[in-house]
């Protein structure tokens, strides 16, 4: 329900976020956020936990696409990347911490103050933001409201570079989560390890992903978006597959790939972020809300397959959907590339300017 909640209304608040400012959104969804843990923490039935988790997920669509669009505001795109690269791995550090923590707690006292304490800290950055960030006015416009809203979904359709980064990024994490959610049951079957030490593994190889996020974002700013996602793609794609079908004798070898593979998706996350941002500058917190949706479209269809695909061909079936899925992320990158670099030629041509998009991030890296 959290994601369900994720993906319908992130679009939406994305496009109010480009009217009325990040600020706002940031604030709101953190309040929203606050609010929703708070209330789980109080369920007492089925039915209010799926609502609360509902109003959880509602809150975190606002709040994570409109801090990717203050990053894309105030970062100049030759310099985003790095920008990106703290965001997203902080994000992934916060999982990072946070899980372990709230099991602690909730074994220590109860599961209800993990909820309590996720909510007093959201109140509490909250509360820093309100003076830690400097308003902006947004982009007011003559269109009616109704019209913003169900503009990004047009977008999404018609908008042939939007579209395409959407499926980008569906690939991109459903490669991730195809794999991720039967990396229990892999090292469980494969290598028989306790919980425990798959933890240790997964924290592991989160930690790559945070290095691979803080130094792939700078990466992309020297070498290319495109180059470092391209790397990314590649390495991504050979770590997964190689992980699905690695004797069962070999666990060391099997954690160093997956360190890899964790490693060169956070790499690949900034970069492919901060490319995304630079789409269409004057509708950014559309287009990454759009992107934020596709995320977790991709991670819960992937999750989906892989289940029906381990029951009947084994991990090499998970590992070689998931593996292909991050692999053609780079084509679809190239063909994008060679579309913009077309539509930069025609309007140098023509001496017009794009109403819709920017290829120019396409064609420069």
């Amino acid at each position: 329900m959290y994601a369900l909640a994720y993906m319908l209304f992130a679009p939406v608040f994305g496009a109010i976020s480009d009217r009325f400012g990040r600020k706002n959104m940031i604030l709101l969804g953190m309040f929203v956020l606050a609010l929703g843990t708070a209330l789980t923490a109080f369920a007492s039935s089925l039915m209010e936990l799926l609502i609360f988790r509902v109003i959880t997920g509602l809150g975190a669509g606002i709040l994570e696409p409109a801090v990717f669009s203050l990053v894309g505001d105030r970062f100049p795109y030759e310099k985003r990347g790095q920008a990106m690269g703290i965001v997203t791995g902080s994000l992934t550090m916060s999982t990072l911490v946070g899980v372990p923590l709230g099991s602690f707690m909730a074994d220590l006292i109860s599961w209800r103050w993990s909820f309590w304490s996720i909510s007093f800290f959201c109140l509490f950055t909250f509360i820093l933001l309100i003076t830690g960030i400097q308003r902006d006015h947004g982009k007011r416009t003559e269109s009616p409201i109704l019209q913003g809203i169900f503009k990004p979904f047009h977008m999404a359709i018609f908008d042939i570079p939007v579209l395409f980064s959407l499926l980008a990024t569906f690939l991109w994490f459903g490669g991730l989560q195809g794999m991720f959610a039967n990396t229990g049951v892999f090292y469980h079957t494969r290598f028989q390890l306790s919980v425990s030490e798959v933890g240790v593994i997964l924290s592991l190889a989160g930690l790559g992903s945070v290095v691979g996020s803080f130094v792939g974002g700078k990466w992309s700013d020297r070498y290319g978006k495109k180059k470092m996602i391209g790397f990314s793609s590649v390495c991504a794609a050979a770590s997964l597959f190689s992980l699905s079908v690695i004797p069962t004798k070999e666990v060391v070898v099997a954690v160093i790939i997956h360190i890899c593979w964790a490693t060169a998706f956070g790499f690949g996350h900034a970069a492919l972020t901060a490319l995304i941002s630079e789409l269409n500058p004057a509708a950014r917190g559309m287009v990454l809300s759009l992107n934020s949706s596709a995320m977790y479209a991709g991670m819960t269809v992937a999750t989906a397959l892989s289940s029906a695909l381990l029951y009947e061909f084994g991990f090499w079936g998970v590992g070689s959907m998931c593996s292909l899925a991050t692999f053609l992320v780079y084509p679809l990158l190239l063909f994008l590339s060679v579309r913009g670099q077309k539509a930069k030629q025609h309007k140098i041509f023509t001496n017009q300017k794009s109403p819709v998009s920017n290829h120019d991030c396409w064609t420069s890296g």
